[in-house]
């Protein structure tokens, strides 16, 4: 018998609120989101984009300006892996297939909308956004038009099937992982930044984890001076953020020799590696607004990727990125209506047999 699910609408199927109680925490990730995150497909700098015929990048290369990337917003309290994964990425990957404007309302993607599905309506609990890759990828998003706004309450479940219907049309295909804690996983997300690693018109953004890190100001006589730079992350591994392109010559002068290096060992451990890098780093955009770092933006070493957490450093050495379908349509739908006041205890199933 052939059974497939159908799209259910009003309720988040299954793995939605089965996921409730896999939450993270407000300063770390959780033992069970790491094992999903480290289990999603790792992508790997093609052979073609290696050795001394491969394509050459710009030294410099940002989305700070792209119609693609929704203007600098403030996340509602602790959904600032929703206000990177679906505020930004989804956001700005959705809109580029369809060649959309990010600063159009109509375009945008309220991360409230799947953080309430698994926060347990707790304001001041963080939720993996693993679990909003799968909602989407499952069961779509509605647009800022359809929640009624980008969300400003932890309660807020959307009512009303022609709502769950649009958004159903709005799908994530496919989250990977990159690692960047060595030279050439450097450059396999600049690639993807670039290109999507597949020579597209336009590449991609990608989210990571981390904790709030020391701002300094880039030195005088030195590119982009005077321009906000996490040199360090925190310890903990609580809060998510968006990297949007990077600068190959922004520098920080970490063992304060005078000089700026990649090649001599600054860290005193017998290795030149990526944590010895002086020179170089990526371009972020955070949730908190635009009075953040530089209206919103920020530069983080490239040094900073490569670094164990804790003490520093971003969780796993990895970031996440995604693909959309850029033209998708429910084959069949369900529509239910339904009254029940523990939504904890809902365990709701739909199949549809070929005879």
């Amino acid at each position: 018998m052939k059974n497939t699910l159908l799209s259910l609408v009003g309720l988040f199927l299954i793995l939605q609120l089965n996921a409730q109680k896999y939450k993270s925490g407000s300063t770390n990730i959780n033992h069970t989101d790491s094992i999903f995150l480290i289990n999603l497909p790792q992508l790997r700098l093609p052979d073609y984009l290696k050795g001394p015929d491969a394509k050459t990048l710009p030294s410099v290369f940002d989305y700070a300006e792209s119609p693609f990337l929704r203007p600098v917003f403030q996340q509602y309290l602790y959904s600032c892996g929703q206000a990177s994964s679906i505020g930004y990425n989804f956001t700005f990957e959705i809109n580029r297939v369809r060649n959309l404007p990010s600063d159009d309302t109509a375009n945008q993607y309220p991360p409230v909308f799947t953080w309430n599905f698994f926060n347990n309506a707790e304001p001041y609990q963080g939720v993996c956004f693993y679990y909003t890759f799968e909602a989407v990828k499952s069961n779509g998003h509605p647009n800022y038009t359809a929640y009624g706004g980008m969300g400003d309450s932890e309660y807020k479940w959307m009512t009303g099937y022609d709502n769950y219907y649009s958004g159903m049309f709005n799908r994530i295909s496919d989250v990977y992982s990159i690692y960047v804690g060595n030279p050439e996983g450097i450059e396999t997300l600049k690639h993807w930044i670039f290109d999507h690693l597949n020579g597209s018109e336009f590449g991609g953004l990608a989210n990571f984890y981390t904790d709030s890190g020391g701002l300094n100001l880039l030195p005088a006589g030195t590119p982009e001076e005077g321009k906000h730079v996490t040199t360090q992350w925190g310890p903990y591994t609580g809060h998510s953020m968006t990297i949007i392109g990077w600068n190959d010559s922004i520098r920080w002068d970490y063992n304060n020799d005078g000089q700026y290096t990649n090649d001599i060992d600054i860290n005193g451990d017998s290795i030149v590696d990526l944590k010895d890098w002086e020179i170089g780093g990526f371009k972020y955009i955070n949730s908190h607004g635009v009075t953040f770092a530089d209206s919103g933006f920020c530069y983080m070493m490239y040094k900073t990727v490569a670094e164990e957490k804790p003490p520093a450093g971003i969780w796993n050495k990895s970031v996440y990125v995604l693909t959309v379908k850029e033209d998708y349509s429910p084959k069949i739908t369900f529509k239910v209506k339904l009254k029940y006041n523990f939504r904890n205890k809902l365990k709701i199933s739909a199949g549809v047999s070929s005879d």
